[in-house]
């Protein structure tokens, strides 16, 4: 592996950190209160958590998915700007 392929390897994971991180944080964040909710309420109802992270999800990709997709739009325009060096 010689030192172009490794750097878009670590653009990519970048680049995949940059549009997944934002996401997982705040479904992680709804869990973890809708955790807490549950306990404090005793409510048993497993649906719940799931319906509302997938709601905000859905609201998150499609109010801020350009901007999300940003930093992998730029990775695959650099990668194809870089493909003949990275095979010749």
């Amino acid at each position: 592996m010689n030192s172009a392929i490794a750097q878009q390897l670590y653009e990519s994971s970048l680049a995949m950190l940059a549009m997944a991180g934002p996401i997982l944080v705040v479904a992680a964040l709804i869990g973890f209160f809708m955790a807490l909710f549950q306990a404090a309420t005793q409510i048993q109802d497993q649906t719940l958590p799931q319906i509302l992270k997938m709601v905000v999800i859905a609201a998150m990709v499609v109010l801020g998915g350009a901007m999300l997709a940003g930093p992998m739009v730029r990775y695959t325009e650099n990668l194809f700007i870089n493909f003949p060096r990275m095979i010749g």
